[in-house]
């Protein structure tokens, strides 16, 4: 079975923004818990009156009840274990972009006939791809914005290196090329909705007629959004547009095959997610619908 290209471009650039805005969320909750501890040692300590300032102790008594309580200190068995649990996921998501690249390769060479010259060629430009991808995903810090500008570079890796190899490419070649592009856009298309429709099934119940309305329905979506179609945006404001916009599409067609119990689970389930963008049906899809 032929290879699929990995998804990039809008879905990442959500993805990476959504971890950023959970990670903020984290850092807000510590912030806060960090002032109310502040406040509770200023209610004790009550600020001095003015005719108590000129004493030497009650200034000092005031500004220790201003200091910033020192950041939580990561035990050394903690920080050695998020070392190795990092380093696990880098080995296995490199091992996997190995067997990508191979396996690409070897499509290329055998829809297209290359020549053992045209076929170290697309191996450059595939690898080229793979360092850009690979130096977004490093610049990326957790609680820290992410690069829009890598994010786009990394979003037009794909595309850039398709470019490339088309241009070198016999008049024939460029032919099959096109057609094995357009295979690749369709069969994420239909990967990303039968993720989406797995999750969904959990609790939308569908009946098989439903399935494979809510199938085509999401899958042509799917493909008109795909990365490489889309022009570049200009910020990350764009991006959330975008998500929004095909999020409010995807819910309207939904609209047209599920009753009114589905279609408030899947309202329900998107409330509990609509803060990281796309919501149920969104990057990755899924989720539990919230406690009751």
């Amino acid at each position: 079975m032929k290879p699929t290209v990995p998804l990039v471009g809008l879905t990442l650039i959500a993805l990476a923004l959504a971890a950023y805005l959970w990670n903020s969320k984290s850092q807000l909750v510590a912030e806060n818990d960090a002032l109310k501890k502040r406040v509770s040692i200023a209610a004790a300590n009550p600020s001095p009156t003015k005719a108590d300032e000129n004493k030497p102790e009650a200034k000092d008594s005031a500004v220790q009840t201003t200091e910033t309580p020192a950041p939580p200190v990561v035990s050394e068995e903690e920080a050695a274990r998020r070392k190795e649990f990092g380093e696990k996921m880098a080995a296995q998501q490199q091992k996997e972009s190995d067997a990508r690249y191979i396996a690409k390769l070897n499509v290329l060479k055998t829809r297209l006939d290359l020549t053992p010259e045209q076929q170290e060629m697309a191996a450059v430009e595939l690898q080229k791809a793979r360092d850009v991808r690979k130096a977004a995903r490093e610049s990326f810090k957790p609680g820290q914005p992410p690069d829009f500008a890598m994010m786009q570079q990394m979003m037009k890796s794909e595309s850039l290196a398709a470019a490339e190899i088309r241009a070198k490419l016999a008049p024939e070649q460029q032919v099959k090329y096109d057609a094995l592009r357009q295979e690749e856009r369709v069969e994420r298309a239909e990967d990303q909705t039968n993720r989406q429709m797995s999750d969904w099934q959990q609790y939308l119940k569908m009946s098989p007629e439903q399935k494979d309305a809510v199938f085509q329905a999401m899958s042509g979506q799917a493909l008109a959004n795909d990365p490489e179609l889309q022009p570049d945006a200009a910020d990350f404001e764009e991006v959330k547009k975008r998500m929004e916009a095909s999020q409010t599409a995807q819910r309207e067609a939904l609209a047209g095959v599920l009753d009114e119990a589905q279609m408030n689970t899947y309202d329900e389930m998107n409330k509990g997610r609509a803060g990281l963008f796309g919501g149920f049906g969104g990057p990755g899809g899924g989720g539990p619908p919230p406690a009751r």
